[in-house]
């Protein structure tokens, strides 16, 4: 729900700083691109990447390195069959990579199913001197429009799942805490990493150190993540988000919508839940509470960056003549502002003595004659030697 608020913001609910989908920017280059004036950007991620012991109160400059999932989908259709594809059937198909064998997928109540491959059990995860061919990621959704009961409206995108690595330009504020929930960041400039650390084709589902088995145990992981993430939604009687959201994320709650359109793929492409659930899925704690630099579980995903730090100082400047002429203008303000106050209380009696001659109307004791028509000051002026 979070979308609309997020829409242009460099940075998440908690201040740690997103990147952009760069494809957006540049296909292929690794040259810098400046950030575009109107901000009218789609980021990887609802979720950011944390930066702790920001200098307090100053400017900090530096390059921040990062990497999000990437979904390119070129097979998108709707389908008409008795059910959803099971893919732990023998004769599912097949990921066609020459490096999977098998898939991790999971229902999304009856509305949606998610699934990734999984590498075959003779897969050698070599990273630092090998590559892999792309995983892919399937999706699809029931048409629950649909009244043919024996074969029913089936959405489904066949997609490559990639990492792209990147490079940002940012300059963050800090916090009086030195981390990162109070600080504002803005990018100037992002590119594609000139070094990634590997090729595109590995993600974060094959960084495991204990071969195919622990990297199939956090593939499964994910895909049930995706899909169990409103459990209840549909026993209540409403519509998995997640749908929804993936059509128009800026109007999720109660706007119903079947996946037949090919700006799924825009949506898809973007990944927001996908990165969203692995960036939670390092340390949740970490992500939305105070993120510290010394936890011992982030110790081997943590990276020293070197920053340029600029403090702030007011400096003032003036024309010594015209700040003449505001001296000389405020003196001469202030002494007819103390003159005005003098002859104010010099006055101060005869104004109340001129509202009470008022009484002295036409009045015949002792002599005391006049007329009716005298204001206060004549009054004043013809009694003032009277004794009352």
């Amino acid at each position: 729900m979070s979308s609309m608020l997020l829409k242009n913001r460099t940075q998440d609910l908690w201040g740690k700083i997103r990147f952009p989908v760069i494809k957006n920017l540049s296909n292929s280059s690794s040259e810098w691109i400046d950030m575009p004036s109107n901000n009218d950007l789609t980021y990887a991620s609802l979720v950011g990447s944390p930066v702790a012991t920001l200098p307090i109160s100053s400017n900090t400059s530096f390059t921040l390195p990062g990497s999000y999932l990437s979904l390119s989908c070129p097979e998108f259709g709707v389908f008409k069959q008795p059910s959803y594809t099971n893919f732990t059937n023998s004769s599912a198909h097949s990921p066609e990579n020459h490096d999977d064998c098998s898939w991790a997928s999971a229902q999304g109540g009856f509305e949606y199913q998610i699934a990734i491959s999984e590498p075959c059990s003779e897969f050698n995860l070599n990273m630092t001197t090998g590559t892999r061919n792309a995983r892919k990621f399937v999706w699809e959704s029931y048409d629950d429009t649909d009244t043919d009961s024996e074969r029913k409206l089936y959405t489904r995108a066949i997609c490559d799942l990639t990492t792209t690595f990147v490079d940002a330009k940012v300059t963050c504020t800090g916090s009086s805490s030195g981390s990162y929930a109070g600080s504002t960041c803005i990018l100037s400039s992002v590119r594609r990493s000139p070094t990634p650390p590997v090729n595109g084709n590995w993600t974060i589902l094959d960084f495991d150190t204990d071969g195919p088995s622990s990297s199939t145990v956090n593939t499964r992981s994910i895909v049930n993540l995706l899909a169990g993430l409103f459990p209840y939604a549909q026993s209540a009687g409403g519509d998995q988000p997640v749908r929804n959201y993936l059509m128009d994320p800026f109007t999720t709650i109660g706007n119903y919508v079947q996946l037949k359109s090919v700006s799924v793929l825009v949506t898809l492409s973007s990944n927001y839940v996908l990165n969203s659930i692995t960036y939670f899925g390092i340390d949740p704690t970490a992500l939305t509470a105070s993120f510290n630099k010394s936890d011992v579980g982030l110790s081997v995903g943590l990276v020293n960056l070197n920053g340029t730090v600029t403090t702030g100082q007011d400096v003032i400047k003036c024309n010594r003549a015209w700040f003449g002429v505001l001296i000389t203008a405020s003196l001469v303000i202030f002494v007819f502002a103390l003159l005005g106050a003098i002859l104010r209380i010099m006055t101060f009696a005869p104004d109340i003595l001129g509202s009470i001659s008022s009484v002295f109307l036409d009045n015949k004791i002792r002599g005391v004659t006049g007329s009716s028509t005298w204001s206060s000051d004549q009054w004043c002026r013809w009694l003032k030697n009277e004794k009352l």
